[in-house]
């Protein structure tokens, strides 16, 4: 697993280490280059009967908000999704284009949300809507902290 640095959570957030630290529950993931800058294409060639996603686990502590960001391009339709390790918070849906377009989100993680980088630990997810294929780029996928509880610096 690639390590995070700076204040950026998320350990790959541009594909340059291949998908290592990403990975989907249905399509193909695989390391690309797009506009010269290597990404992570997401590829799900026909429509799911469930909502399906790409996602890693950003190394968040409990109790503190956070920025959640990615750059997405590509088509179909998609949105980006914080599963906060107890519920998810979506933001709107966009129609994919060549150029990139940011979704950000600020969510706040429970003060007693699972931990870890597997099954229900919070997570940064860019879903498609549900009604067709979809071939996504993903880069900049960051993870910064928003704010901290009362009492913490």
């Amino acid at each position: 697993m690639p390590t995070t640095s700076g204040a950026n959570l998320v350990a790959n957030p541009s594909g340059q280490e291949g998908i290592t630290g990403w990975t989907d529950t249905a399509g193909t993931l695989n390391a690309q280059t797009y506009r010269g800058k290597p990404d992570i294409g997401w590829n799900v060639p026909v429509t799911e009967p469930n909502q399906v996603r790409a996602h890693t686990y950003p190394a968040v502590t409990d109790g503190h908000s956070y920025r959640f960001s990615v750059e997405l391009a590509g088509s179909g339709q998609v949105f980006m999704d914080v599963y906060n390790g107890r519920h998810d918070v979506h933001s709107p849906a966009i129609n994919l284009r060549s150029s990139y377009q940011t979704l950000t989100w600020v969510a706040a993680i429970p003060s007693d949300a699972p931990t870890g980088q597997s099954k229900s630990a919070p997570q940064l997810q860019v879903q498609e809507i549900g009604i067709g294929p979809v071939a996504v780029h993903i880069k900049d996928a960051t993870v910064q902290l928003a704010s901290t509880p009362s009492g913490y610096a």
